[in-house]
């Protein structure tokens, strides 16, 4: 019996892997990468600024089930999430310090449709293993 996941309707292109975190943690980086590119130009080399905000979605793009235990799987999508979470709440922070670039709007937007539907989903793939787990028992 498939399970949700692996019923979902849209392919993942690039790992061929259908899991909702990866649109999530793509939409999310979107808003997060235009919003903290000018904040960070200045403080930080552009490489490491570029690090910074890719590395939840590479976490996301390289653990994905299937190729990984699901529990580390699970895991990394989490700490991704709330990664993306913290990203999203740093925003809020600067905007009430007063920083709002060009887009702002958009950018906190995608920001936040992003984690919270990271997470959204990361709650529901949880409930799915969890039951996989009962009924295995």
């Amino acid at each position: 019996m498939k399970t949700a996941v692996e019923n979902h309707p849209i392919p993942n292109w690039i790992t061929g892997y259908p899991s909702r975190t990866y649109f999530c943690a793509l939409v999310s980086l979107f808003g997060l990468t235009g919003f903290y590119a000018d904040l960070l130009m200045p403080l930080v080399p552009d490489w490491l600024g570029i690090a910074i905000l890719v590395s939840p979605f590479a976490l996301v793009l390289m653990v994905q089930r299937g190729e990984a235990p699901d529990r580390l799987v699970y895991r990394c999508h989490l700490f991704a999430a709330s990664l993306f979470l913290l990203g999203a709440l740093g925003m809020e922070i600067a905007c009430l310090a007063g920083y709002k670039p060009e887009g702002h709007a958009l950018f906190r937007f995608l920001a936040h449709l992003g984690w919270t539907f990271a997470w959204a989903n990361f709650l529901r793939e949880a409930r799915v293993l969890r039951q996989q787990t009962r009924d295995d028992k």
